[in-house]
Parts: structure tokens; C-alpha cells; sequence
């Protein structure tokens, strides 16, 4: 049983300020030293060397992480002019996408 649409709110809120409580200690490495981001290069090789395992083409699963990277970027750098409903949206676009994809 899939969990019930607010449940998945509340999970995706709670991430959202850990992303970008995340993201602000990246922006702050990489003004400071851009070789602390060594780890994070790292991790994003690996993470596009997996991407054909979660069951998408890879150019589909690729275009769909760097879509939600984007997405995170702007609200990192709080230049995003998405509204809370058109965010909404976009986020059930990508879940769509996403399983559409499968």
C-alpha cells in the first residue's frame, strides 16, 4: 500500500531542509576550497554510473535527476519562480515520469 498523499508531503518537507541545509554547506566549500567537493564529485560519478539499476532508461533517469538538481539549486539560491502550487505539480510530474519510466 502506497502511503497516503500527505504522509509523502511530510516526508518530502522534511527532506527539503535537510537538502538545504546540505546545500548551503556545499556553496560555503566550494567559495572557500572547491577541492572539499572532491566527495561530492565522487558520489555524483557514482550516483550516474547506477542509474541504469532503479529500472529507467538511463537518459530518462538522467534527465529526471538533473531536472530535480536544478529544482534544488534555484531553491537553494532562493531564485526559483515556481509558487508552492506549480512546485506541487512539478513534483507530481517527475513522481509521473518516474513511473511511467518503470
Amino acid at each position: 500500500m502506497s502511503p497516503r498523499p500527505h504522509t509523502r508531503d511530510v516526508i518530502l518537507d522534511a527532506a527539503e531542509i535537510v537538502v538545504l541545509e546540505v546545500g548551503a554547506a556545499l556553496l560555503a566549500a566550494s567559495a572557500n576550497d572547491p577541492k572539499l567537493l572532491a566527495p561530492v564529485r565522487k558520489y555524483y560519478r557514482e550516483w550516474f554510473d547506477r542509474l541504469d539499476d532503479f529500472g529507467l532508461r538511463f537518459e530518462r533517469a538522467a534527465a529526471i535527476s538533473l531536472a530535480v538538481d536544478g529544482l534544488w539549486l534555484l531553491e537553494l539560491l532562493q531564485l526559483s519562480p515556481l509558487d508552492q502550487a506549480q512546485r506541487d505539480r512539478l513534483s507530481q510530474e517527475i513522481f509521473r515520469l518516474i513511473e511511467e519510466g518503470k
